[in-house]
Parts: structure tokens; C-alpha cells; sequence
């Protein structure tokens, strides 16, 4: 998707995005308007006060997103699994979750497998 804005001295800026707005986006677009605003006519104060909130609220709901997705992956605990890593199909039950760096890692039997290369989820 495309997003065009037009600036104070009427010029305009397009920035290809996907068809989420992340918290990088609208912080660029904030620091954009903010270079861009007519000195003569500054942002009013609740202008530029609600604005970082609404980015303190983007980031807020963006770590609580992070949160549950974290916390759904340890639901797949005693679950049957079918995951893909190098063209290899490994079927096994998820033994345990563990964190390792930023990423979530799944045991099944001897494997270790990130919760990228789970294809399937079946009940036992």
C-alpha cells in the first residue's frame, strides 16, 4: 500500500508500506510532520501531546501482542506436531517451550525446533 502525505511546503512524500502501520512508521511520520510544520504556526501542544500518546499507546499494544503470542505457544505443550526444517517432516509431541535469545524454541523428542517450522497442531 501506498501512503502519500503532503507536507507544509506542499511538496509530496510517498512510503511504501505493508498493510500494517508499525510503530517505526508512525514514529517517522510524527518526526516528518514535526520538520515539515510551519514555524509561524507551530503544532498546538495537545496536537503533539496526543499524538505520542496515541505512540505510547502503539507501543503498549505492541508488546502486549507480543505477549500473547508467547504465552498461546505454550498451550502446544503435550500437543502432537508436525513441523518442517531442511525439507525434513519431524512428527513428535511438544515436550517442553523454552526461550533462547528473542526466539521461542519447541522440544520435540530430540529436536529442537523454532515455532517458525510448525506446519500442523493435531489433539491427542
Amino acid at each position: 500500500m501506498e501512503v502519500s502525505a503532503v507536507g507544509a511546503q506542499g511538496f509530496t512524500t510517498s512510503v511504501e508500506t505493508e498493510s500494517k502501520i508499525d510503530k517505526e512508521f508512525f514514529l517517522q511520520l510524527l518526526v516528518t510532520q514535526m520538520k515539515y510544520q510551519d514555524p509561524l504556526s507551530p503544532m498546538e501542544d495537545n496536537e503533539f501531546i496526543s499524538q505520542t500518546s496515541q505512540f505510547s499507546m502503539l507501543e503498549e499494544i505492541q508488546s502486549l501482542k507480543d505477549e500473547v503470542a508467547r504465552l498461546s505457544v505454550y498451550n502446544l505443550i503435550g500437543k502432537q506436531v508436525q513441523a518442517e526444517r531442511n525439507n525434513q517432516i519431524i512428527e513428535g509431541v511438544v515436550e517442553a517451550v523454552s526461550i533462547q535469545g528473542d526466539k521461542l524454541k519447541l522440544s520435540v523428542d530430540e529436536y529442537s525446533l523454532d515455532v517458525d517450522d510448525i506446519i500442523e497442531v493435531r489433539h491427542e
